[in-house]
């Protein structure tokens, strides 16, 4: 299902330009970490509410962690069924769902007293300004402190690996400037999940029973 971000702080933007190998495993990826501040809003739905076809449809961002529960809990309900509520439940409890708690990252600025997401993807995503022209590194608009709206897929993973909530990187759209962040620790590749061959199809997303996941 795919889940659009209205004005995360965005970090870690080196690898947004650039596919990177993380801990020397696995296949270079494209990621960003969206740092989510209590003003971020977010929408969970089949159109972004600041495209035509999202206002042809009176979408409207809405509270960020209640829309991600509501895409969420649609994912996993259509991977695990009746058991969704409990699988997520404890996937929670294993801090296997795309929203984390930034004190995690409490010496990288920007992150203490905030939330934050990892997003990656082996295919490269859609960088653009907010006149829809594309982006480039070398461009300056898009720095780790800069602001942006971000698109990912939010997919349930069920394999040898284990389980868990995971979000693909779609796309990013600078929002507006920020104070640059500087320093910090490295991602883990644990913190970038591998990227199955096909997504899942998602069903509409009802948001019954999400409020739990977080509070």
């Amino acid at each position: 299902m795919k889940f659009y971000i209205k004005g995360a702080r965005l970090s870690y933007v080196q690898s947004l330009f650039e596919a990177k190998v993380v801990n020397n495993q696995g296949k270079p990826k494209f990621s960003v970490a969206s740092i989510i501040e209590p003003a971020t809003q977010g929408f969970a739905g089949d159109a972004n509410p600041d495209a035509p076809a999202g206002q042809a449809k009176g979408y409207r961002y809405g509270d960020f962690k209640a829309e991600l529960s509501k895409a969420i809990l649609a994912v996993a309900t259509e991977k695990w069924g009746a058991k969704a509520m409990e699988v997520l439940l404890l996937l929670k409890a294993q801090n296997r769902l795309p929203l984390h708690d930034g004190s995690e990252k409490g010496a990288t600025p920007g992150y203490a007293g905030n939330l934050y997401m990892n997003a990656s993807n082996e295919i490269r995503p859609m960088v653009r300004n907010k006149n829809g022209a594309q982006l480039q590194a070398s461009d300056g608009v898009i720095y780790s402190g800069s602001y942006g709206d971000v698109v990912v897929d939010i997919w349930p993973q069920d394999n040898q690996f284990g389980k868990r909530v995971n979000a693909s990187l779609m796309a990013v759209t600078f929002n507006r400037d920020g104070d640059r962040l500087a320093g910090g620790v490295a991602a883990t590749d644990d913190d970038y999940a591998a990227i199955p061959e096909t997504t899942q199809a998602t069903a509409a997303a009802t948001g019954a029973g999400a409020g739990a996941l977080f509070s």
